[in-house]
């Protein structure tokens, strides 16, 4: 009977455990997905900002910053600052090991491609010294990477019509 009750006790244990594992790994998935929700809607909150406001004067400040109408100074500055709160957010989230690697990397190649920007650097030379050191090397680091999109033809609309861009290069300098 001892022996019996032993067993009956053991195995109680050992599915005990198995519940628990299960638990533990149901609940990492879940803050994985709420971390990869949040994530989406600061992206969103950056979206909506650049779509609520003139996005045209925003591409003409990846280019030209900061020669701009002093109205265009503050939007612009705070779009970039927008961005790189994401960028922060979403490089918590890659350390906290809640967002994997692929998906950082791209949203860190769109936010390294606006900073690479004529306007993008002028502004991070000036805005970096505010940035936390983690923050201010993560993005330094991918911006030597180089390799981005020129992403100022997506904020751009010629004014005389036509499709080209002053300055635009592939591979940003």
């Amino acid at each position: 009977i001892g022996a019996v009750g032993e067993i009956v006790g053991a195995t109680a244990v050992v599915l005990s455990l198995i519940y628990l594992a299960i638990q533990v790994r149901q609940n990492s998935n879940m803050a994985r997905a709420e971390s990869r929700l949040r994530l989406v809607a600061t992206w969103r909150e950056f979206t909506d900002s650049l779509e609520s406001g003139d996005v045209y004067a925003f591409g003409r400040g990846l280019q030209h910053y900061p020669e701009l109408p002093p109205a265009e100074i503050v939007k612009f500055r705070g779009h970039l600052w927008h961005a790189l709160h994401f960028f922060q957010c979403a490089l918590a989230l890659r350390e906290a090991q809640t967002l994997d690697e692929e998906t950082y990397s791209r949203y860190a190649t769109i936010i390294a491609a606006l900073y690479a920007t004529p306007g993008g650097r002028r502004f991070w030379q000036e805005a970096k010294i505010f940035a936390t050191g983690r923050i201010a090397q993560a993005l330094d680091d991918r911006l030597t990477e180089g390799q981005f999109p020129d992403i100022r033809n997506t904020f751009l609309m010629p004014a005389n019509g036509d499709n080209t861009t002053e300055g635009a290069q592939g591979g940003l300098s």
